[in-house]
């Protein structure tokens, strides 16, 4: 417990470090933090699990180098096309290539790698590199430098706030096969804390970033509520993984809280839905 919140302590001090410098100091980070991530997550997938027969198979076996190739080259494009990359155009370039770079591969190589092979590298890229590019998006965005903060509020005081309420409150599970200590009450208690969190925060920035009050009052809610929901959906969503693969933590990267995917999963879900609300109420363009 000790070194748990030790290295909880120094992991905020750095994040609030490149939360607040931004810029490519924070793009550099996303792109170190995707290259982990996707190695974690390779090396999940292509674990050897055990048959009823008794013989162990790997069910997958990633393009993990493939796919860290791929994290770079979108950090490049973000770092130089940003806006066309927002619009959408260069994105879908982007994974035109991918797949074809995959299909080469795959033909190849086979029948020592598969289309399954394929499909978890393209899948792994998109939920990785991707979802995290959107916390550079924001951050960079009119005013990023306070809505970003969003996402910490929504992901990790949701889970914070979820945690000590299922320590008080929690009785019944709310899926006892992929996380047996989460309960429902202590997810309602961490979307409540999430939205009474993010409420306040939007009220105190509202003045600051020139955006009228009542406006703010419901975007932050509405912030609060679906990004605890992303929040433990992302969550539970790595969990399934980590059950399926047989595995308690993706590494041993961070004491005490496992590896990258593990302390960032409900952040990858988190940062595209802050986005979407602050879109939908024109907050940003």
């Amino acid at each position: 417990m000790k070194t748990r919140i030790i290295s909880g302590i120094v992991l905020i001090i750095l994040l609030t470090a490149i939360l607040f410098l931004g810029g490519n100091v924070l793009l550099a980070a996303l792109m170190l933090l995707s290259l982990g991530g996707l190695f974690e997550l390779g090396s999940a997938l292509s674990k050897a699990i055990p048959q009823p027969d008794g013989i162990k198979q790997v069910m997958y076996r990633p393009f993990v180098y493939t796919s860290m190739i791929a994290a770079v080259v979108w950090y490049i494009l973000l770092f130089f096309f940003k806006r066309q990359i927002w619009n959408g155009h260069v994105t879908l370039y982007y994974f035109t290539c991918l797949v074809m770079v995959l299909m080469v591969l795959c033909v190849t190589m086979y029948p020592k790698r598969k289309f399954a092979d394929a499909a978890a590298t393209a899948f792994a890229v998109l939920y990785i590199p991707m979802l995290f590019s959107f916390v550079y998006i924001l951050r960079d965005a009119d005013n990023g430098q306070f809505y970003v903060w969003y996402v910490v509020a929504a992901a990790w005081g949701s889970d914070t706030l979820a945690y000590f309420t299922g320590m008080v409150f929690g009785k019944h599970k709310l899926s006892p096969r992929l996380s047996p200590k989460k309960t429902i009450e202590g997810a309602v208690g961490g979307v409540l804390g999430s939205v009474i969190l993010c409420t306040l925060y939007g009220l105190i920035i509202a003045r600051t970033v020139e955006v009228e009050s009542g406006v703010m009052l419901k975007l932050s809610m509405l912030i609060g509520f679906l990004g605890s929901l992303a929040s433990i959906g992302g969550d539970l969503f790595a969990s399934s993984i980590k059950r399926v693969m047989r595995i308690k933590d993706y590494s041993n990267l961070i004491p005490g809280h496992g590896g990258i995917l593990d302390r960032f999963d409900s952040m990858l879900f988190v940062a595209p839905i802050v986005v979407f609300v602050l879109e939908l109420f024109e907050v940003i363009l």
